[in-house]
């Protein structure tokens, strides 16, 4: 339920926020608790605003909200988790920013001298045939 409408009574009148409603669909949240996509761990929008079925019905025909359908959340295996702490992810960044290298080698050979080898190979190939 909204903070500003928690604790009230049928009689008085609740804020309904249209942008928070597109917002709580795309969550996965669902419009009423009967819905067959409901699921109780993110809940609905009847629940989420302390509406009757009837009014939340009515809420959904406005032009703005209608036909908008929840996006159902896909189960994943997949977990993503920082291999490094943040401090020093940022410090790598830092290191490695602004620094480029300025005696590049002027031709293919010069970039590979070290692993050239020096003397032709000794191997003999004789024919097959």
């Amino acid at each position: 339920m909204s903070e500003e409408n928690e604790g009230l009574e049928r009689s008085e009148k609740v804020y309904v926020s249209i942008a928070e409603i597109k917002l709580a669909l795309k969550k996965g949240i669902t419009r009423r608790v009967g819905d067959p996509s409901y699921n109780a761990d993110l809940g609905s929008v009847q629940e989420m605003y302390g509406m009757t079925k009837a009014e939340t019905t009515l809420l959904f025909q406005d032009s703005r909200l209608k036909g908008l359908k929840v996006v159902i959340p896909k189960p994943t295996r997949i977990v993503i988790m920082e291999d490094m702490p943040a401090e020093n992810v940022e410090e790598t960044q830092d290191d490695v920013s602004g620094t480029e290298p300025t005696d590049y080698p002027t031709a293919l050979d010069d970039a590979f001298a070290d692993e050239l080898p020096t003397a032709a190979p000794t191997a003999s190939v004789s024919p097959i045939f």
